[in-house]
């Protein structure tokens, strides 16, 4: 959605008879108060009762026609901002292997890297660095399998 939406338009075709058959029944069908001013007669549809003609019945059948266009839309065709992302990305920056203790104030870097690549759903992804100082991102920014499938549907276009 940031870069490229579709969208997939259908339109039906009816005839005008059967336009106004529905029309009318939407009018009849709305019932503001118990004193109606247009009291409701019958509607006559396209229906007939086969048994007894005399029966009333309501109804109205069409086969319509259906035209479909898919059209897809770029975010720079409307020259507006791009959204922001799903979610804001953190980093931790400066994880040093070595660094194996807590008692210099901060963080044990190297426990939480064992924590992370040891955890089923880690909140953090490794994301670059050389021996000894790496970088981790949010799963969320480094993976994009956890907030959306990464599979292309049949109808996209590049």
């Amino acid at each position: 959605m940031r870069d490229r939406y579709s969208i997939s338009i259908k339109q039906y075709v009816q005839s005008f008879e059967a336009y106004n058959f529905y029309r009318i029944l939407k009018e009849v069908g709305i019932i503001e108060n118990l004193l109606v001013e247009n009291q409701p007669g019958f509607i006559q549809g396209n229906i007939i009762a086969v048994e007894n003609t005399n029966e009333s019945v309501i109804g109205f059948f069409q086969v319509s026609s259906i035209a479909s266009s898919r059209l897809f839309f770029n975010s720079s065709d409307f020259n507006i901002p791009r959204s922001p992302y799903v979610s804001e990305c953190e980093f931790v920056v400066d994880v040093d292997y070595n660094d194996n203790t807590g008692e210099d104030g901060d963080r044990n870097n190297r426990a939480f890297m064992l924590r992370i690549f040891s955890e089923e759903s880690p909140s953090f992804l490794y994301f670059e660095g050389i021996f000894p100082l790496f970088v981790f991102v949010s799963v969320s920014c480094g993976d994009c399998t956890r907030i959306s499938s990464t599979v292309i549907p049949e109808f996209w276009e590049d």
